[in-house]
């Protein structure tokens, strides 16, 4: 087995071990050399489940090759990695060999630097930064991280609602401010919201600050400035119409705020709503 190092190398630890391991051959004083040629070993037996354990001139175990169900390699490690990966569950065992090359050197690094061997985790680090599946995943996740926050960011619904010359403005939830998204700060209708939730057993939004929608959080803005009691609003709301749902919420707070009278523009349609009390929904203007 251990004649064929290069061949378990290439399908072990780094997908392009076997290359690494015969450029290594070549130029034993290349980065990360030194850990490459030791891993291969002179020697090496099986231990089973899988598992075949390289050993050095000396006999002692310098890597492990883990083989996959048809007994070919999938993964080789060094003693440290394999203590913790054969102490791991079934089901984690397999989500480790699943893992990508750069993912399993950066782990590698990580413990390296945790147990004080600087020199082992620049070597993996540096492995690492050489596997082309690693410069591809970042650049995948940073532009899929960059574009959801993006879309986080922009508002899908903005809602501005005017009381006299007062002005209150709120957007949808994953476009609210951090300071206004506050999931400790119940709504005016939060019970209202629990006992439909209870009832339909289902996740509702509009029983807290962090999952308003932005008419909620207008008319909850107004109600904590004192501005709603005996007072008319005309809320306008832009990016979406208002949600069959939130309807009866917003008559629902309408009334537990205190205002006498709201008319909601919506800008998307065009249309005309309004709620007057004893309503129970919001209705359009005919």
């Amino acid at each position: 087995m251990a004649g064929n190092a290069t061949t378990y190398n290439y399908q072990a630890h780094w997908d392009d071990f076997g290359k690494d391991y015969d450029a290594c051959r070549a130029n034993p004083s290349g980065f990360g050399c030194s850990t490459i040629l030791k891993m291969a070993g002179v020697t090496s037996r099986s231990i089973g489940e899988g598992v075949v354990e390289n050993i050095d001139a000396s006999g002692v175990a310098v890597g492990y090759t883990i083989l996959g169900p048809d007994n070919q390699p999938r993964v080789i490690m060094e003693p440290a990695e394999y203590a913790i990966f054969s102490k791991l569950p079934p089901a984690w065992k397999e989500n480790y060999l699943s893992q990508p090359s750069w993912s399993l050197d950066v782990a590698s690094s990580i413990q390296r630097v945790q147990t004080g061997d600087f020199s082992g985790a620049m070597d993996h680090y540096g492995y690492m930064l050489g596997e082309p599946s690693y410069w591809a995943d970042l650049t995948l996740n940073m532009a899929l991280a960059l574009g959801g926050y993006v879309l986080k960011l922009a508002p899908a619904v903005t809602a501005e609602g005017r009381i006299g010359g007062e002005i209150f403005k709120d957007t949808n939830q994953t476009a609210r401010p951090p300071s206004l998204a506050n999931a400790n700060e119940p709504t005016l209708i939060s019970n209202r919201v629990t006992t439909k939730a209870t009832s339909t057993k289902k996740v509702l939004p509009n029983g807290n600050m962090a999952d308003a929608h932005a008419e909620i959080g207008v008319i909850q803005q107004a109600f904590t400035a004192g501005k709603t009691v005996g007072a008319s609003m005309e809320l306008r709301v832009s990016g979406k119409a208002v949600c069959g749902f939130c309807r009866g919420d917003i008559a629902a707070m309408a009334n537990e705020s205190g205002l006498s009278s709201l008319t909601i523009k919506e800008l998307a349609t065009g249309k005309t709503l309004y709620w007057r009390p004893g309503m129970k929904s919001v209705k359009e203007v005919k």
